[in-house]
Parts: C-alpha cells; structure tokens; sequence
C-alpha cells in the first residue's frame, strides 16, 4: 500500500469520526500485540483472557499437559457409551473463542469436543479438562510473525489476513478420498481468493494462490481437462477449480503428508508431531522481540514442572 493512499485513507477516517493517533497499537479487538523494535515482527496473543479461564475453573495451579488432547480420543469415545452429568458449553464457549482468535493449536481438539455436548460422558469431561491443563503450560503462547510490514494500516490488515484456519466436515458424501480433498482444497482456494480481492481493493499485491496438496489424484484431477470414469459423477460446480489453474490465478504444488501443516487440523497428533506443526503454525511464547523478530519470554512459563505426555 503506497505511502499516499494510507494519508487518504487517514484523512477519510478524521472527516467521519472522532480520531486518536497512537504509535504502537498494543491491543486491538481483545488481541495483545508485542512489536520487534523495528516494528516488521509482531506476537499475537491473549495471556490476559487464557487467565481468565484458567482461573475461572480453578486450574491455575494445576500440572500441564503436553498436548490439548490425547491421540486416542476417538478410541475412548467410541467405547464410552454412559451420558455423565456435566455441563460442557461453559468451557467449550470459553475455549472456542481462544481458538479462533489466537490458538490455531486448540482448534482441533475444541471442534471434537464440540460435537459431544448433546452427549457428554466421561471421556468429553476429561478432554475438556486436558485442554485446559494444556492451556495452563501454554498460557503466554500466541501467534509469532515475522518480518510482516511496519507497523500502519497495510501490517494491521496483513495480520488479520495471515493467519486464517478452520476445520468442518463437508456437507457432501464422496466417494473416494481423491473426490473429498478435490473438493476440500475447492473450499480452501474460495477463502484465499476472497482474501486476495480484498487486498486488491486496498491495493496491496496479491499474486498468485500457490496451494499444498497431500493427495496427487485431486492435484492432477485439478490440473487435467480430461474426464475419466472416476470422475464423470461429480457436479460441474466442482469444476471452477480447473478454470482457476488455466487462468493462472492459483497453482498446485504436491506436499508429502509429513510435511502437510492442515494435517494439524484433521486429527489430534501425538506430542512430537503435535509440536512440529505447531511451530510450522507460527504458535510460539509471546514475549519480548528482539531486531530479527525473534521472541523471549516474558516470564517463567506455568506448568512446566509437571507434564501430562500421551
């Protein structure tokens, strides 16, 4: 965004409203923002509001837990059957705002336990309380960017647009998993291409949609004009995504499953892997930035004398 547009767009905003100049915006929409000194690195956090709930179900003080859930829930689950008195939708309220604001690292784990509340039985009750013990560990931990923007209007839209996550199951039977991620890596290229318009609209730079993709069938059915037996079923609509490829306007590159960050977002991991996406992610210790963007913490991180490993 040229220096021109960000007076004009300043200017604009001081005819309608009542405007206040700071430096450094330090929090913004309920986010806590720690700048590089050079202000081209920037943490996103919410330490004040990860207290709060800690406090709230009085587990402040408690261990930590080395991941937000257990790479065997789903196994538990299925073979818990008996409904447990409890009211999950407190916490899981509470959570899923954390992790969609801050903490792609929860999403996970809450978008599971979410799909329990009607049903809630044991298992539900002690992966709430696993995040929660995995919040405890991880409290003063945000989102970590570097080498963004400086710090004026085109940084503030970069860091609402950097960083966008989600998981949900499609609301279509496939027949094969070449079929579901075709469709899926769909979804995924309309949320970048509506980022890239608005980007243009503020005209900053938008190239080229580059997207990852773990399985070659979808990547070469996305690439190919031919229809094959295996293919002719699926509806046209789907098909956008070809024009998209021939037009230049976003190309597919293969990434091999153990380097695919999404896998994050579709089962819970064990620690070590669990952890590598998670760096991948950008989800580090928010603290202290120094000249190269990199972040020290504030302070002794709770939790760590005591960890619950799966």
């Amino acid at each position: 965004m040229r220096d021109e547009d960000i007076v004009s767009f300043k200017a604009a905003m001081e005819a309608a409203f009542e405007v206040n100049h700071f430096e450094d915006v330090n929090f913004f929409l309920g986010l806590e923002l720690t700048w590089s000194p050079n202000g081209d690195a920037v943490c996103v956090g919410q330490r004040k509001y990860s207290h709060t709930i800690l406090e709230r179900f009085g587990m402040e003080k408690t261990r930590s837990a080395a991941t937000p859930m257990e790479e065997r829930y789903r196994d538990k689950l299925f073979l818990d059957e008996d409904i447990y008195e409890f009211k999950p939708l407190p916490a899981i309220g509470a959570l899923l705002y954390l992790s969609v604001i801050s903490r792609p690292d929860l999403a996970t784990a809450i978008r599971l336990l979410a799909q329990e509340t009607e049903r809630p039985t044991r298992v539900v009750e002690d992966g709430i309380n696993r995040v929660i013990l995995y919040l405890n560990g991880t409290r003063d931990f945000g989102l970590n960017s570097s080498n963004v923007m400086k710090a004026d209007l085109s940084c503030i839209v970069m860091l609402l647009f950097r960083w966008n996550w989600g998981s949900k199951k499609q609301s279509m039977v496939t027949l094969s998993s070449t079929e579901a991620e075709y469709i899926a890596m769909g979804t995924g290229v309309q949320e970048c291409i509506g980022l890239n318009m608005v980007l243009k609209d503020l005209r900053m730079e938008a190239g080229e949609i580059l997207v990852f993709e773990d399985n070659q069938g979808a990547q070469h059915l996305a690439e190919s004009k031919a229809v094959t037996q295996q293919s002719r079923h699926i509806n046209t609509k789907y098909h956008w995504l070809r024009q998209k490829v021939k037009e230049h306007e976003i190309r597919i590159q293969y990434c091999p499953t153990s380097e695919m960050v999404a896998d994050h977002f579709t089962k819970p991991l064990g620690t070590i892997k669990f952890k590598h996406f998670r760096d991948e992610l950008g989800v580090r210790r928010v603290g202290v930035l120094d000249q190269n963007g990199a972040s020290s913490p504030i302070g002794q991180r709770s939790g760590d004398s005591s960890s619950i490993d799966d």
